[in-house]
Parts: C-alpha cells; structure tokens; sequence
C-alpha cells in the first residue's frame, strides 16, 4: 500500500505542479508516527477549499479543463492513507499547494 500511495502523491504533483517549479519533499518521524510531506507550486489561487481535493472527482476549477486527471488521485491517497490507518491533510498557501500523509510508526 506504500508504495502506491507514494506512486500516486508523486503522479499528482508531477500532474498539477507548475512547470519548473520547485517541489519538495519532507519526512519526519516521532515515536509513533512517519509523516510525509510534498509541497509544489501553483499557478493561480485555489478556488476551493484544499481539503475538498479529497472527496472524488474534486478539482481546483481554475486548472479543471488544463491539467490531466480525473480528479481522482488525491481521493485514492486518502483510502490508501486510511487504510493504513493514518491521515491526509491538505493545504494550500502563498501558491504552494501542501500535501501530508501521517501514519503510525509501526515497527
């Protein structure tokens, strides 16, 4: 389930980031949780709630008929997230668009 749910984070972002922008890529661990963090840049303010890219078929309107996707990828990374047992939060700031996956740290 990992490695789809990366394959599918890296799949979106390489979908929607702004050409030639920086992407970055963030992890960290504590004593019970592994938290994964990408972070693009976006061409124009969202125009929806960031966290509704969750729900299937959601997409940013602005980049609706311009970009590739069914407006699917985010809503898989959230079943995968979850059936991992952990979560997805998105937000998006400054023209940087934030996904975060948490799991539990499970030896």
């Amino acid at each position: 389930l990992w490695t789809e749910l990366l394959r599918r984070l890296f799949m979106n972002c390489s979908q929607h980031a702004v050409v030639g922008s920086e992407v970055q890529l963030k992890f960290s661990t504590t004593a019970s949780v592994l938290e994964l963090e990408i972070v693009n840049g976006m061409s124009q303010p969202m125009l929806v709630e960031p966290q509704t890219l969750i729900s299937a078929f959601t997409k940013n309107e602005k980049v609706m008929n311009h970009t590739q996707g069914t407006g699917l990828g985010l809503s898989i990374v959230n079943a995968l997230a979850q059936a991992l047992h952990g979560e997805l939060k998105i937000s998006a700031k400054d023209k940087k668009f934030s996904v975060r996956v948490s799991l539990p740290d499970k030896d």
